[in-house]
């Protein structure tokens, strides 16, 4: 065990709290030198007021009072916290010795337990209702040979990507609710009913794979068009309004706009690439055909399987551009001082978040994937909230105008049509 600092932690006046000093480059350097992991630990005590005021005074007087702070503290239990290693692996995501060195630091107080907050107990994972029955695949395949070719947007091996309404395709909604509410539950959001519906599903449009191998559906996303849904400006029609307080200079009340929702790909899909990769050329497909829509939005969800420090973190880094809207129901999670300061020393990126939620994480798990898949098309983060309807699960409010999005992914997801997308007037 290492103490970087090299002395004990002083009240330090510009922070106005008791803590650590400057820390010696000299645990990450060896660390990177021998590519051996890092274990951040927080060790809990202080000692008492007389110390650190006459530490305030003169600094010897520290050194003066100490064996007197060690002798007091006998037999008394100290707690150790710990999150996970720090490998090799993550470690040499950054060029600069100093950004490891902060952010072993940062990890090391984001273990002190007076700053770890649990979620609340959730009684409703007790009450779960039987899922209800799988709709038969001969009815859902019927609807969709009779959708309009315009439908169905794009093939790939046995997956199409299709899109419709309740009211044109009733069995394959049905059977998409299903599907939801069994994947929202692995994650701790599920509504707990036979399947996940609300009034919703019957004016929002369905955009989901379908693997005709199989006759099964394999993931969806529910999309609401603004410019549809809307009258007068009234929000209300827009499940997210539910959700946060949009003023009239946001974006969703400005220009026709997809509010992006209740995504999911079924578990024995989620390991593969292709499913996540259909779904957003299926948006690019739509929107192709659909140049009006220059923006979408909506929320990921932030499954209550992450640590509340994890969410805290993610909303604290990520969010950019809190203009034109709030939540209804914030998230409000302290975090630990020691946080602020990192973020007023560091441009934050996408690294940086991933590897402290990969060190507070019990199962190593990183930030969700939807996620990463946004940032990279350049979204903006607006605001974290937390959604009553939805298991009071934390959503983190983001939109991307696309024709911005980088060149590469614009190719990706719209093909041999992103010209004149992009070109549209």
């Amino acid at each position: 065990m290492v103490f970087p600092a090299g002395r004990v932690s002083f009240f330090q006046s510009e922070k106005q709290r008791v803590t650590d000093g400057q820390w010696n480059r000299l645990t990450a350097q060896l660390a990177l030198k021998t590519q051996a992991p890092l274990l951040p630990v927080f060790i809990s005590g202080q000692n008492s007021s007389t110390f650190y005021n006459l530490g305030r005074v003169y600094y010897r007087f520290r050194l003066l009072m100490l064996i007197r702070e060690l002798l007091k503290i006998q037999k008394r239990s100290i707690n150790l916290g710990a999150g996970n290693l720090l490998t090799p692996k993550l470690l040499n995501k950054f060029e600069k010795t100093d950004d490891i060195n902060d952010i072993a630091r940062l990890l090391c107080y984001l273990n002190d337990e007076r700053f770890v907050t649990p979620w609340q107990d959730d009684a409703q994972s007790m009450q779960l209702k039987a899922i209800m029955q799988d709709v038969d695949k001969t009815n859902m395949t019927s609807e969709l040979a009779s959708l309009p070719s315009e439908q169905h947007l794009l093939d790939f091996k046995s997956y199409s990507v299709y899109y419709g309404y309740q009211d044109q395709i009733p069995n394959c909604v049905a059977e998409i609710t299903r599907l939801r509410e069994i994947t929202f539950r692995t994650l701790n959001e599920g509504s707990g009913e036979p399947c996940d519906t609300d009034k919703f599903d019957a004016t929002y449009m369905h955009l989901f794979i379908f693997d005709h191998k199989n006759e099964e559906i394999i993931g969806a996303y529910r999309i609401g068009q603004t410019d549809l849904l809307q009258k007068n400006s009234d929000v209300s029609a827009l499940y997210l309004s539910q959700m946060f307080n949009f003023e009239p200079s946001f974006i969703n009340q400005q220009q026709p706009c997809l509010e992006m929702g209740r995504s999911f790909i079924v578990q024995k899909h989620q390991g593969s690439y292709h499913g996540l990769l259909l779904l957003f050329k299926g948006i690019g497909a739509f929107m192709a055909q659909n140049p009006r829509y220059r923006t979408l939005y909506g929320t990921v969800s932030l499954s209550k399987l992450y640590d509340p420090r994890s969410v805290a973190i993610i909303d604290h880094a990520m969010v950019n551009n809190k203009q034109g809207v709030s939540a209804n129901t914030p998230f409000n999670n302290k975090i630990h001082p020691e946080f602020e300061d990192f973020i007023n020393d560091h441009t934050l990126n996408i690294d940086h978040v991933s590897t402290l939620v990969m060190g507070i994480e019990e199962d190593k798990k990183d930030i969700p994937i939807l996620l990463k898949q946004y940032h990279k098309l350049g979204a903006q983060f607006h605001c974290m909230g937390i959604d009553s309807n939805f298991n009071h699960t934390p959503g983190l409010l983001l939109s991307v105008h696309l024709p911005s999005a980088p060149e590469k992914l614009l190719k990706l997801y719209l093909g041999d049509k992103k010209d004149g997308y992009i070109n549209h007037l």
